[in-house]
């Protein structure tokens, strides 16, 4: 399998596991909440950083210097998000407060 196929199959995949656990992220029980945010971050964050390595390295193949450290400088951003997230364990919104 070459990159971009791995790549056109994983990142929707990650997509909607991310968009999955936001929406309905204030469902789950107040044991789980914390399990599925570090999943999610172990399994979304590390493919998103390799996407912009992997457009960075594009286009350093293409000699075209400023796009790639654009690139790389975004996924450099992208892993500071993601280990700021897995320390927290907070990835989705907090819980919105119970009606009384």
């Amino acid at each position: 399998m070459t990159t971009a196929m791995i790549f056109t199959v994983m990142m929707p995949i990650a997509l909607a596991l991310v968009l999955g656990a936001v929406l309905f992220g204030a469902r789950l029980p107040e044991m789980t909440r914390p399990r599925v945010e570090r999943a999610v971050v172990v399994i979304a964050f590390p493919l998103f950083v390799a996407f912009w390595i992997w457009r960075a390295l594009t286009y350093l193949g293409e000699d075209n210097l400023l796009m790639a450290c654009l690139m790389a400088v975004v996924a450099g951003i992208f892993a500071v998000e993601g280990v700021k997230a897995f320390r927290r364990g907070r990835v989705i919104a907090p819980r919105p407060p119970v009606p009384s």
